[in-house]
């Protein structure tokens, strides 16, 4: 039996505001015409092989798939490989081999900026004029503007690298998210203050500044305030690379091992060296003191 679709075309890394409206529309149509919800995206960035560089994410592949279920709300996602033979696929090629025969789309959306196929010769108009010749329904949704801009990952991205979370977190439309395991690590604070939750960013995702920052972390299901050191610990000058470091108000269980999701909300200050364990610990509280201030001016929970 054929799993009929409607499938929301992109890479949708971060799943911004403007990916929410392509998802909410697909989820619309599939409840109005009895089609399965999809996200269809690819496993690496088009650019990194187009422009032979590392790109890098806001979001891992697991963790981009989530957030498009999670928040998008659409049924499944599909993730493709982006390779060389997938790269210099004709488009008329693409639509016929995986959306139409594979996948059995029904309905397809895509935003107006949307290219596809060998040399991105496939838009936004070619798309529903296929769509139109093979009696299938085809949505294509403009830009979302917010503050005279576009919203564009790219956007999101310079805010981020200017650590401007409050703007990034505007354009997408939910907190920035780091999710990962849970490390051991070197147990400062864990006594006098609260545990230290530490966790290992993947290599491709983008980081904002070195830097202590106001978060959420959610461990069990449940949201606690925090404080996160983002940086490489210059106080102990152990090394090892880019750590991040997060103080879970009110958490007192063992976090090792546990999936983690970090949620990005201001950033506090720089990261600095200290001239022992003592002196950092009471920059913790100081920090502490300082994101509690931050949550309760701004009315976060």
């Amino acid at each position: 039996m054929e799993l009929n679709r409607a499938i929301a075309l992109g890479f949708f890394d971060g799943v911004h505001i403007g990916h929410q409206k392509l998802l909410n529309r697909c989820r619309e149509l599939s409840e109005s015409r009895g089609l399965r919800s999809t996200a269809l995206t690819f496993d690496h960035h088009p650019d990194a092989l187009l422009l032979k560089r590392d790109i890098k994410t806001l979001t891992t592949n697991e963790q981009r798939a989530e957030m498009l279920i999670r928040i998008g709300g659409v049924s499944e996602v599909l993730m493709l490989p982006f390779d060389e033979a997938m790269m210099n696929l004709p488009w008329t090629d693409f639509f016929h081999r995986f959306l139409l025969e594979k996948y059995h789309a029904r309905h397809l959306i895509a935003g107006e900026n949307f290219r596809f196929g060998h040399k991105g010769l496939g838009d936004a108009e070619k798309l529903r004029e296929i769509c139109t010749e093979h009696g299938i329904g085809c949505d294509i949704i403009k830009d979302v503007r917010l503050g005279g801009q576009t919203v564009s990952t790219t956007k999101i991205k310079e805010f981020l690298t200017n650590g401007d979370i409050e703007s990034a977190n505007s354009y997408l439309g939910h907190a920035h998210e780091i999710a990962g395991n849970v490390l051991y690590g070197r147990g400062v604070g864990s006594k006098r203050l609260v545990p230290t939750i530490n966790m290992v960013c993947a290599p491709s995702i983008l980081l904002p500044p070195f830097g202590v920052y106001a978060t959420r972390v959610e461990l069990d299901g449940q949201r606690y305030p925090a404080v996160t050191n983002i940086g490489v610990r210059p106080t102990f000058g152990t090394g090892g690379g880019v750590t991040i470091e997060t103080n879970a108000i009110g958490y007192r269980g063992n976090a090792y091992g546990k999936q983690a999701r970090l949620q990005l909300l201001h950033y506090l200050r720089p990261e600095r060296k200290y001239g022992d364990a003592d002196a950092l610990l009471r920059q913790i509280e100081q920090d502490i003191q300082s994101a509690g201030e931050y949550f309760n001016e701004a009315g976060h929970k």
